[in-house]
């Protein structure tokens, strides 16, 4: 059967108090804070499903975090049935609860966000989005599909043209397009990082787990930081942070990492690291309890993704 992806969730009354949502607000709530987590699908999955989940709201507050949840995130968080689970919602109540401030944010949004603080043509802003819709569109992904049909397709590709920002009927479009299984919410959470990365006034993180789009990712950041990112664009995963969080003191019992890590996977999981042998970063697939251990008894051990 297929899903349908409705913009609003039947329970949404329940989560107004947890969220920041209006728009004004969310540009407002921006310019508070300077580190931007942008929380992935799987990550808030399995995160709230955690019996460890404070120690993450933990590092989330020592970084200062905005913690952003996009409407395609939200989307996806209803898998269909048009409504939040407890979970979720209880997880979101224990962010707002802490204290982080929590952006509910339409991805068209960030062209508001930007227009606070710099002059942004029309057409800069469709060239930044043209040149991060060409190099999303080599993997063939959501980003691709959407672009074929969108109706201003070719002034939204001819690099400097358009006198009318295009942003807002892009995200608006590719967000009508969602499907199941597909990878929108992290290519347009890409999308929106570096376009958000030109106001050169902070560090922004990809949090998620989803080793589908891990490649796709990865390769899109190189492109961006090579052409338009000011500020380097972040990719953090559950067994990153597992890492930090042993250093930091914040989880260090070997039974609570185990239990956060199965939550991301029961089997073998690959990461990207490096250790004291290694001069540069190879690729390891691991179980999550020798990537526990590795983490605890080896101080040299490093998960970059």
């Amino acid at each position: 059967m297929t899903k349908v992806y409705t913009h609003t969730p039947s329970n949404f009354s329940d989560m107004q108090s947890l969220l920041i949502y209006v728009k004004a607000d969310v540009v407002d709530a921006f310019l508070t804070r300077n580190t931007y987590y942008f929380y992935d699908t799987c990550s808030i999955l399995h995160h709230s499903n955690s019996d460890n989940r404070q120690c993450v709201i933990d590092y989330l507050n020592e970084e200062r975090a905005l913690v952003i949840v996009t409407r395609t995130v939200l989307m996806e968080l209803m898998n269909g049935v048009g409504h939040i689970h407890a979970a979720q919602l209880g997880y979101l109540q224990e962010l707002h609860s802490s204290g982080l401030p929590v952006l509910l944010l339409d991805e068209e949004w960030i062209w508001d966000i930007v227009r606070e603080l710099r002059i942004v043509k029309a057409g800069e802003a469709n060239r930044i989005l043209g040149f991060g819709i060409k190099a999303l569109s080599r993997n063939k992904g959501a980003v691709h599909y959407a672009i074929q049909s969108f109706p201003r397709k070719i002034d939204l590709l001819k690099e400097g043209n358009g006198q009318t920002c295009l942003v807002e009927p892009f995200f608006t479009h590719a967000r009508s397009l969602k499907t199941s299984g597909d990878s929108l919410a992290e290519e347009l959470i890409l999308l929106a990082a570096i376009f958000l990365s030109q106001l050169n006034r902070g560090k922004f993180v990809l949090f998620s787990d989803d080793l589908k789009a891990r490649s796709p990712v990865i390769d899109a950041l190189a492109q961006f930081e090579r052409n338009y990112a000011r500020e380097k664009l972040h990719q953090l995963t559950t067994a990153t942070l597992l890492g930090r969080m042993h250093r930091r003191g914040l989880l260090t019992e070997r039974t609570g990492m185990i239990e956060l890590m199965q939550k991301v996977s029961q089997g073998r999981i690959k990461v990207h690291y490096v250790d004291g042998n290694m001069i540069e970063a190879g690729i390891g697939n691991f179980s999550v309890e020798d990537l526990v251990d590795r983490i605890l008894n080896d101080s040299e051990f490093k998960v970059f993704y």
